[in-house]
């Protein structure tokens, strides 16, 4: 089978950013476009130019060192993007059939791809169109991570202006119910909750929190069931927090 290398680099690139960017999407784990990109180039990039026996095997630490590194907190999302690499390679293996190696499609010498890139050019466009408005949404999303007795959590948190809720200058936070039991081990603290229709007293757990980037704090997590917030997240974070650093 002859094949362009250049072509084939060039579409591979192009197929693993687009399978990407569409599973994060889908699975509402929006990542750097610049770490999408360079992923897509670590692969296609080595596996367009290299052939002798074993190198899939160089592809295949590839992906494990980039899974760890880079998307182990946004496993569902790289799944995905797999599910869907594979489909976009069968498709244009269908069509313009082509060879497979180092688990990359190679572009036939005479296959006329510009169909399919102007597919791929209108999915890039539709995504950049909604992505927009996904990204403002995102200026309110955080990681966190969550420091416990015995085990560490790596939650999403949506900062809301509304949560302004101290106790001796400790923010507030709160999560669904269901990890309750990840705090068990954790000191209990009883806080006065004032909200515009009565005064109740909260269980919180003592832990330590940080948002990604910033440092280490003391905070107080509050579980409460029906804790619905957007784009999936799961921690509600308190405006207090930002200020601490």
């Amino acid at each position: 089978m002859e094949s362009y290398v250049e072509v084939s680099m060039l579409h591979n690139t192009a197929t693993i950013l687009l399978s990407f960017l569409m599973a994060s999407y889908a699975c509402v784990q929006p990542l750097p476009i610049r770490k999408m990109l360079v992923y897509a180039l670590a692969l296609s990039i080595p596996g367009c130019l290299l052939f002798f026996p074993g190198s899939w095997l160089f592809l295949v630490l590839e992906e494990v060192v980039f899974f760890f590194w880079q998307f182990r907190f946004c496993a569902k999302s790289w799944m995905m993007m797999q599910g869907i690499r594979i489909l976009w390679y069968m498709t244009s293996f269908a069509f313009y059939q082509g060879g497979f190696h180092n688990f990359l499609w190679f572009v036939p010498l005479h296959a006329s791809v510009y169909w399919l890139w102007l597919v791929y050019g209108g999915m890039f466009l539709l995504l950049h169109v909604k992505w927009k408005d996904m990204l403002a949404r995102m200026n309110y999303l955080y990681r966190l991570h969550i420091e416990l007795a015995d085990t560490t959590l790596h939650l999403k948190g949506w900062l809301d202006s509304g949560n302004l809720l101290s106790y001796e200058g400790i923010p507030v936070l709160f999560i669904s119910s269901s990890y309750e039991t990840y705090f068990k081990k954790q000191d209990i603290e009883l806080v006065v909750m004032n909200t515009v229709d009565d005064t109740s007293v909260i269980r919180c757990y003592a832990c330590l929190a940080a948002i990604e980037g910033c440092h280490k704090h003391r905070v107080l997590v509050c579980c409460r069931n029906h804790v619905s917030l957007p784009l999936n997240c799961e921690v509600l974070l308190n405006m207090n927090m930002m200020t601490l650093g």
